[in-house]
């Protein structure tokens, strides 16, 4: 089990990006295209919370926190709505376990976060509720042998009542073993 990550390869058989690379294109039998430059943004936070403007011209995206991921099905219906009443239905998950409604149109932009509001849905948090992530943990997990969700929950409101000044961005990660579902690296 241990010897079933990549990190194996790399960390014991001296693997590089590079030698990485020559490897999935020996086994695909044909070179991937090369990586796509990236820009990363301005801002402090990149975690797609909030009202942003999309590429394309007009649209925006909402980014709404969902603190360690624990939300309710009525919750989900509430944006999944949203996402149907102010753009197109189209909605996205991030790696910081947050949700993202797609396309929204710029004469909705100021309506969708005063109709999120009034169902209890956060297009912003606290520095520590929106970098705070947490595995499933011994509640879902077999694996786990502790329980995180919670924890991560409690965690970040102490820390919001202890330093309500705080605005720099944080991050947290919590697991609950070392498979690393929580991000802790």
């Amino acid at each position: 089990r241990a010897k079933a990550r990549l990190k194996f390869l790399f960390l014991n058989h001296g693997w590089t990006a590079e030698s990485f690379v020559a490897e999935i294109n020996h086994r695909l039998g044909y070179d991937l295209a090369p990586a796509v430059s990236d820009v990363a943004p301005e801002q402090a936070y990149r975690d797609h919370v909030g009202l942003h403007r999309q590429q394309q011209e007009g649209l925006f995206y909402a980014g709404f926190s969902i603190p360690s991921v624990r939300t309710s099905p009525t919750q989900l219906l509430q944006i999944a709505d949203l996402a149907d009443t102010y753009g197109p239905g189209r909605l996205r998950t991030t790696a910081m376990q947050n949700i993202i409604v797609l396309a929204v149109p710029d004469d909705q932009r100021d309506t969708l976060p005063r109709a999120a509001a009034q169902h209890g849905l956060a297009l912003h948090g606290s520095p520590f509720q929106r970098g705070t992530v947490s595995c499933t943990g011994s509640q879902y997990c077999k694996l786990a042998i502790t329980e995180t969700k919670q924890f991560s929950l409690v965690l970040a409101h102490e820390l919001e009542q202890r330093l309500p000044q705080f605005q720099y961005a944080l991050r947290v990660h919590i697991a609950g073993c070392p498979n690393a579902c929580g991000q802790h690296y």
